[in-house]
């Protein structure tokens, strides 16, 4: 699984708490809901997509619809706009240090459970930073830092009632594409930095036998389609992975069940967008307890 090699490539984290006060936490507070969220960075300022599980619960179903969800396999989709400005700075400031990584994000009870993975190299940065942002936003506490853990254990801990997905496909981009794609050569294992709205992908790598990772945009073109894709379909990854092995790429992604057939729609798509690039399913299994 891909997505495990993360504390291998990023050896720290940092995890927060954050009281939230807009209406869908105040709604996972009322109505005790435990869901993944999907945290997208934008500009002026990031937004969140929730995913809101309503079975059994008919009040999830009617503040959902009053909001205007997107209902997908039992599961309503809720894009919301952080409205406290402090807020949207402090990750924007966050995921700028090169290394940082969005990592799992859960919303428990109206309270957000946020981790970040990043390199020891970028500790002394990130410790600067995490103290400013402490001091500056109500509500917000510093729950973890340390070592990196298992990414996917700590998704599974925290989402209590959910069911998560990992999948890999490969491709063969072409031969002018993988010569030019970076300055790393043909292999490399590179983390996908978070959800970005931009063209490119945003990214950590590390090249085979280097020290510390390194941050860079790609211009994949296939592969930055497929994110837009996905984002057309209201998927969004929680965790993802490339690897570079000669002329193949290979994608590891985790996501929610809810998100399956919107990820393998997106997968579709790509390769008729894109056919001689050899998309190819490789991997579809539910991630065990």
């Amino acid at each position: 699984m891909l997505v495990r090699q993360i504390p291998g490539i990023l050896d720290r984290e940092i995890s927060f708490t954050l009281i939230g006060e807009e209406p869908v936490a105040m709604a996972s507070r009322r109505l005790g809901i435990n869901c993944p969220v999907g945290l997208v960075i934008d500009r002026p300022s990031p937004y969140i997509m929730v995913a809101m599980n309503d079975r059994g619960k008919r009040e999830v179903k009617i503040f959902s619809e009053s909001l205007g969800a997107r209902s997908v396999a039992g599961t309503w989709i809720l894009k919301e706009g952080i409205e406290r400005r402090e807020i949207g700075d402090a990750i924007s400031r966050l995921v700028s240090i090169p290394s940082v990584v969005v990592g799992p994000v859960v919303l428990a009870n109206g309270t957000y459970h946020a981790t970040f993975y990043y390199s020891s190299c970028d500790s002394e940065r990130v410790s600067e930073i995490s103290l400013e942002i402490f001091s500056g936003v109500d509500g917000l506490d510093l729950t973890y830092m340390g070592p990196a853990r298992d990414p996917v254990q700590t998704l599974r801990s925290e989402s209590v009632g959910h069911s998560f997905f990992y999948s890999e496909f490969t491709c063969k981009p072409a031969d002018d594409v993988v010569g030019q794609r970076n300055i790393f050569g043909r292999d490399w294992v590179r983390i996908v930095k978070g959800v970005f709205t931009g063209r490119d992908l945003m990214a950590i790598y590390r090249p085979d036998g280097s020290g510390c990772p390194v941050f860079m945009p790609s211009p994949n073109e296939g592969l930055s389609r497929f994110n837009w894709i996905s984002m057309d379909e209201s998927f969004v990854p929680l965790l993802s992975v490339h690897e570079s092995r000669g002329e193949t790429i290979r994608v590891g992604s985790v996501f929610l069940e809810t998100f399956k057939r919107p990820y393998l729609l997106s997968l579709a798509r790509i390769r008729e967008i894109f056919p001689g690039w050899d998309f190819t399913l490789c991997s579809l299994q539910e991630i065990e307890n």
